[in-house]
């Protein structure tokens, strides 16, 4: 009985042994007939896709849920400083609400740059200073000057007319004068007339003649003074001018007022000032540390705060401004409600996760903006919370 067991068990194997072998050979046979498929092309692959081609139905939709997060109007504001600087003093602490333009502090360069726009303004003030008084010289010089022209102009004429008149004077004396030269010449009466009177009249008439020469000799002088005096005026008053131009022109006050202006941004660079209303949510900074690689402080006006919900690409086409948002979460002792106010343009990837590990981590999400009610978010910045957003029925 115990041969033929054996021999039964030896058979067995041999038999299962060829099964496998068989098998083997077939497998092979199969894999070398068949050659695997070819991957798919990308639009077969697209073509495989449910949601390739289809549109969105038109259900009986009413709401639409997401994720999202609380922010005050605008957004959190960073407030930063220039690289390289230093945090010098802060006037603000957290909580704290500043208007539009308040001063929130200085940087540490903020005395250097102070002093620097004082210095430029010192320079400015000297510069118009010395302008003014050089001015008011080169104006008395001007003044002078046109002066000295209207007198060539108007009294050096009455000059050249009264020697005119000289002239005229004289050739008439001379002309009386000769007349009775003539006259006496003339009387041939053996002494009607003695040598003296005519030696006389002859030397009057010689006289008016040497001293009409000299009166046209000097009209000529006057007449010729005249001009040169005008052109000699001027000449002074155009160099006047001229010297006033210049002076203008090296006071460098354009210069030193650009310069000003520079200074003046540059100093305002140093100063920290509230963009807008809001509440100093946080400060990140203190006096003393670098401000190049981190916000000094982050401001936001939480008199008006918003839900931003990351509503799925495929429910947004049902989400309209004016709808009414329920918003929860754990962190909160009753929901808030809002109005829908904006919705965004551009499709992103979801800033908001959600907790349960089963949940897309890179889905593709529309902003969209819902203005809350008054209500306790004020002091809840960022927290993530959970959006339900009443859409109606979609009208078929």
């Amino acid at each position: 009985m115990k041969i033929k067991s054996s021999k039964g068990l030896i058979i067995g194997l041999i038999v299962l042994g060829c099964l496998v072998v068989a098998g083997g050979l077939w497998l092979r046979n199969q894999l070398v007939q068949s050659p695997p498929d070819k991957p798919a092309s990308e639009g077969e692959r697209l073509g495989r896709l449910s949601s390739f081609g289809k549109l969105r139905d038109k259900d009986s939709q009413t709401s639409v849920a997401a994720l999202g997060r609380l922010t005050p109007r605008g957004e959190v504001v960073h407030i930063g400083g220039l690289i390289g600087d230093r945090l010098g003093k802060l006037q603000v602490e957290e909580d704290a609400w500043v208007k539009k333009g308040d001063v929130l502090g200085y940087l540490e360069s903020y005395e250097e740059r102070k002093a620097e726009r004082e210095t430029i303004a010192a320079q400015l003030a000297e510069a118009k200073a010395r302008l003014a008084a050089e001015l008011a010289l080169l104006d008395a010089q001007i003044k002078e000057a046109e002066i000295g022209v209207q007198q060539a102009k108007e009294l050096d004429p009455l000059d050249v007319d009264a020697q005119k008149a000289k002239v005229q004077v004289l050739e008439g004396e001379l002309a009386n004068a000769q007349t009775d030269l003539d006259r006496l010449s003339s009387l041939t009466t053996p002494g009607a007339v003695s040598q003296q009177q005519l030696d006389q009249q002859t030397q009057l008439v010689r006289r008016f003649q040497q001293e009409l020469l000299a009166a046209k000799a000097m009209l000529t002088k006057t007449a010729s003074a005249r001009q040169l005096n005008l052109k000699r005026s001027q000449a002074v008053l155009d160099a006047a001018r001229a010297g006033r131009k210049k002076a203008e022109a090296s006071a460098q006050l354009d210069s030193l007022s650009k310069n000003l202006a520079l200074a003046d941004v540059r100093l305002q660079r140093t100063i920290l000032k509230a963009p807008h209303g809001g509440t100093i949510l946080k400060i990140m900074a203190r006096p003393g540390e670098r401000v190049d690689q981190k916000p000094i402080l982050k401001l936001g006006d939480t008199h008006a705060m918003y839900a931003v919900a990351e509503v799925y690409e495929t429910d947004v086409a049902v989400v309209r401004p004016g709808q009414r948002a329920t918003v929860t979460s754990p962190a909160l002792t009753q929901a808030l409600t809002g109005t829908v106010e904006r919705v965004g343009r551009i499709i992103y990837k979801n800033d908001v996760l959600s907790v349960d590990p089963a949940a897309s981590a890179d889905a593709r999400v529309v902003e969209v903006w819902i203005r809350l009610d008054p209500s306790e978010a004020s002091r809840l910045t960022n927290l993530q919370v959970d959006v339900l957003i009443d859409v109606g029925k979609s009208q078929r």
